[in-house]
């Protein structure tokens, strides 16, 4: 499919559609009775109650709602009484226009009292409630808990809100980087992995929409094929979680998780618009959901309940458009560094007795530039690229992406049934289906024009999983998760070689246990996996297609804990094993990485990786303070990475560096600390450290790639009183420093430890609440003051400077 386009006004093209949808939301909320209000007394309130620090349900908590100022309805002494379904859910219906108050209690957690404006047909509000002093700070229910909850002894981390909401429009890798111990790792300014505490690639698993994303992720510059406008939280895991989630995370997970279908009657949505300054990206993403009545099915006339097939039917349709010109360092732009992407996702959930299911089909779409200074004809002119201080390429804005670049497609089609049980407990199983389609395209066009614009380099990836999982009730002390999974693989090549044609197979089998004291938690497991690897290899001097098969199989495990140690202090402590096979690529690649602009080689004799890790953190919290402070070790042998050879190659296709796989024993130490204060209840001041250690035994050296040391902080003034038009408002300034990376290798890169640098960013926001209307407007500055600087990890930091200065304007419209 071709995205390109040589005009620079289809990005505004772009924007322009998503000023229709906007405007067009009043006319579909009044047609569809979300945004205006309703008959008289007719109105609703729903949401979910959940953990504050979890997300986790709390099912069976009691919500009391009464009048403050209502026209009609329930008072303050006899207040409407709901309790909190399996899932957290909460609704009161027929209530009038006014002024609320919700009282939300669940045991063992602080009540909390929030007013609420009713207006429209359908009020939104989920509550958070907070551990009581003097109890743990985890879940602990008596109803249903997800199959995919995270051990309470690893450190999480969760963006949603408005903190998610301040990184619209930007990618998965760089939404996260605000997250203490989390980097990136880039190829340019388009493309870029998340990175846990030093650990990237296939050591990080993505879980997308409880789905292992199985792509080409096995390259630095093959970006995460996800669309984060379809998350509403985005959580890391840090840390080896390999007892859940399987071998690959081995350096932790990052949870995209998108809201719960609606089950609560009615039409509404959410509109979303940004625009920023550097590369003129410009972007929007709308979605639609509904859930059909209870008690009425489609067709059926106003006033006449019946049951029928759609009762318990619930639907989301949602879709996005991102595009993006030239970007711009701080004194030039970075030619053909442009991004087009188009997406859509539909889920569709079905909810009748014990049984729930769910149906998801997502579609990614990307094309994505490649700095055009990163292609060389000659080992001369590669070695004066490196040298030179500024690029030689166009210093020109344009929309138009030429060669290099990739043009990925990734689509996941997922079916999931849970059952519930007698007792409490339920039985879930997930299937999935996934396609990526990978097109590189390097600088040339091919010898023959009849050819077309065909790649230098095509894969397409076919993956199907299964997970089946038993999860025991939660009421007592003891509760059990117990499950198995299952994987096959197809990749298929055309065009040039890097890696070969590939088939894979894993199984694998786990069992978790945890136990709930009054002050302790105790948590432990165990899991085997197996992996069999086959690939079809042409042997250069007879011809023959060989087919070497490798076979992999571990047992991992993990203990760890959660204390207690009063009302506002806790620790939490984890040991875990964890170990990855090594990929297609680290044993089997030959030849150019267009994308990478590297030539690459593997090595068939590498063996498994295998790791050891231990972390423990300290969390106080306070009504002014919050602090968290965490170390970890992660010990490796066999650590599997790709290590600058010093060489140079010039192939057909131009000149390359020239790097190879390889294996070491390796230890990372690292501590991540955060602490955030409110000296007044308008006045936010936080910052958070990463640092980091990596040594090569190996070697008796340290260890190539490792992220430098990061200081953050911020402050925050909220503006606005209780009431009002802009009673949400805040203004906003931080900082980011980024020491030099001066334990690197003596053996050397292509190119020096780029120097230290130190950001400024600026922030603003408000919520306008226009009657039943409400908009979102926010507005950031990152590299406030336009400095020229260049990361350790970004791979291009061999040719150009970093992004310069980046104005973003965003609106979010719920309706």
């Amino acid at each position: 499919m071709e995205l390109r386009s040589s005009q620079g006004g289809l990005a505004a093209w772009w924007l322009l559609v998503g000023l229709g949808l906007l405007l067009a939301s009043g006319g579909l909320s009044r047609a569809w009775g979300q945004g205006a209000p309703g008959p008289a007394c007719a109105l609703s309130v729903a949401g979910r109650v959940l953990d504050q620090r979890t997300g986790e349900p709390l099912p069976g908590a009691v919500l009391r709602l009464s009048a403050a100022g209502a026209t009609a309805g329930p008072s303050a002494a006899s207040p409407l009484t709901e309790a909190a379904d399996a899932d957290g859910h909460y609704h009161f219906h027929q209530l009038c226009a006014g002024s609320y108050v919700v009282r939300a209690s669940f045991v063992g957690y602080a009540e909390q009292v929030l007013a609420v404006e009713v207006r429209g047909r359908l009020t939104t509000l989920d509550i958070k409630l907070k551990a009581a002093p003097g109890q743990l700070g985890e879940v602990r229910v008596a109803g249903e808990q997800p199959a995919a909850t995270p051990l309470v002894s690893q450190s999480q981390t969760t963006l949603s809100g408005a903190a998610l909401q301040q990184t619209r429009g930007q990618n998965l890798a760089t939404a996260l980087q605000g997250i203490t111990g989390v980097y990136s790792i880039q190829t340019g300014p388009t493309i870029a992995k998340p990175v846990i505490h030093g650990l990237y690639g296939n050591r990080v698993l993505l879980l997308n929409n409880g789905v292992r994303q199985e792509g080409q992720q096995w390259a630095n510059d093959h970006a995460p094929e996800i669309d984060p406008f379809t998350a509403t939280r985005l959580s890391v895991i840090k840390g080896a979680a390999s007892i859940r989630y399987g071998a690959d995370a081995i350096g932790g997970v990052v949870l995209v998780e998108p809201a719960a279908l609606p089950d609560t009657a009615g039409v509404g949505g959410e509109v979303n618009l940004v625009g920023m300054t550097n590369g003129r990206l410009g972007a929007a993403s709308a979605f639609v959901q509904q859930a059909f009545p209870a008690d009425t099915a489609l067709g059926a006339g106003r006033g006449q309940p019946r049951a029928g097939l759609l009762r318990g039917l619930s639907y989301r349709v949602q879709g996005t458009l991102r595009r993006a010109g030239t970007a711009r360092a701080a004194n030039y732009y970075l030619t053909n560094t442009g991004l087009a992407e188009r997406n859509y996702s539909l889920a569709l959930g079905y909810h009748r007795g014990i049984v729930r299911t769910e149906l998801f089909f997502s579609r990614f779409d990307t094309q994505l530039g490649i700095f055009a200074g990163s292609e060389t004809g000659s080992i001369n002119d590669l070695l004066a690229a490196i040298e030179r201080p500024r690029p030689l390429t166009p210093d020109q804005f344009t929309y138009a992406i030429s060669r290099p670049y990739q043009a990925v497609v990734h689509q996941l089609f997922k079916a999931k049934a849970t059952a519930a049980l007698p007792g409490g407990g339920r039985v879930e199983a997930t299937y999935a289906r996934q396609t990526d389609a990978r097109s590189e395209y390097g600088s040339q066009l091919p010898y023959n024009p009849a050819l077309g614009d065909v790649p230098d380099l095509f894969l397409s990836l076919t993956s199907h999983t299964l997970d089946v999982a038993y999860l025991t009730p939660a009421a007592g002390v003891w509760s059990v998760t117990a499950g198995l999974s299952g994987q096959t693989q197809a990749n298929i090549r055309q065009y040039q070689y890097l890696i070969p044609n590939f088939r894979n197979y894993g199984a694998g089998a786990f069992v978790l246990g945890k136990h709930r004291g009054e002050r302790l938690t105790l948590e432990g497991g165990l899991r085997y996996d197996y992996r069999w690897l086959r690939a079809f290899l042409t042997d250069v001097t007879t011809g023959r297609v060989i087919q070497p098969t490798t076979v992999y199989q571990a047992v991992t495990g993990t203990v760890g804990g959660l204390l207690a140690l009063g009302p506002s202090l806790s620790l939490t402590a984890n040991l875990a094993t964890a170990w990855r096979p090594p990929t297609v690529n680290e044993l089997y690649a030959a030849g150019v990485h267009q994308s990478a602009a590297t030539y690459e080689l593997g090595n068939p004799d590498l063996t498994k990786e295998q790791a050891y890790n231990a972390s423990a953190s300290v969390l106080y919290t306070t009504a002014q303070l919050e602090g968290e402070v965490g170390g970890y070790v992660n010990y490796f042998r066999n650590y599997l990475y790709l290590e600058p050879s010093g060489r140079y190659i010039r192939t057909v296709r131009g000149a390359y560096p020239v790097f190879d796989y390889t294996q070491a024993e390796v230890i990372f130490r690292g501590l991540d600390a955060r602490a955030s204060y409110h000296p007044t209840q308008r006045l936010t001041l936080t910052s958070a450290a990463s640092l980091l250690w990596a040594w090569n035994y190996s070697a008796n050296d340290y260890l190539i790639y490792a992220p430098p040391n990061r200081w953050q902080n911020s402050v925050r003034l909220n503006l606005g009183g209780p009431a009002g038009i802009f009673r949400q408002s805040y203004v906003g300034v931080n900082n980011l420093l980024v020491a030099r990376q001066n334990r690197t290798p003596a053996s050397g890169d292509y190119a020096p430890a780029p120097a230290a640098y130190n950001l400024w960013g600026a922030e603003a926001g408000t919520i306008l609440h226009a009657g039943p209307r409400v908009l979102d407007l926010s507005l950031t500055v990152s590299n406030l003051f336009n400095r020229e600087y260049r990361d350790y990890l970004n791979r291009f930091r061999y040719y150009a400077a970093d992004l310069g200065q980046n104005i973003q304007l965003r609106l979010r419209v719920p309706f």
